[in-house]
């Protein structure tokens, strides 16, 4: 069974020191780029696939808040 995606998300935000709308911003900082990447890796190695991995958030994003210490 796949993670959901909000819980992958939550995940790399913990991991990077990151609020989700910085993820989820188009950013050109590399530490941003980084997370993004990383995040879309593991959504696809859960076995989603690229045009799925963003459209989710358009409504749910908040669901692991916007604090640093956000977990699912």
């Amino acid at each position: 069974m796949k993670k959901p995606l909000i819980t992958i998300l939550c995940s790399v935000c913990k991991e990077y020191g990151l609020t989700v709308d910085q993820i989820v911003q188009n950013s050109w900082d590399e530490h941003i780029k980084r997370a993004r990447e990383d995040f879309v890796k593991r959504a696809r190695l859960e076995g989603y696939g690229h045009d799925t991995v963003w459209r989710p958030f358009e409504s749910s994003v908040r669901d692991c808040g916007n604090d640093r210490q956000s977990t699912p």
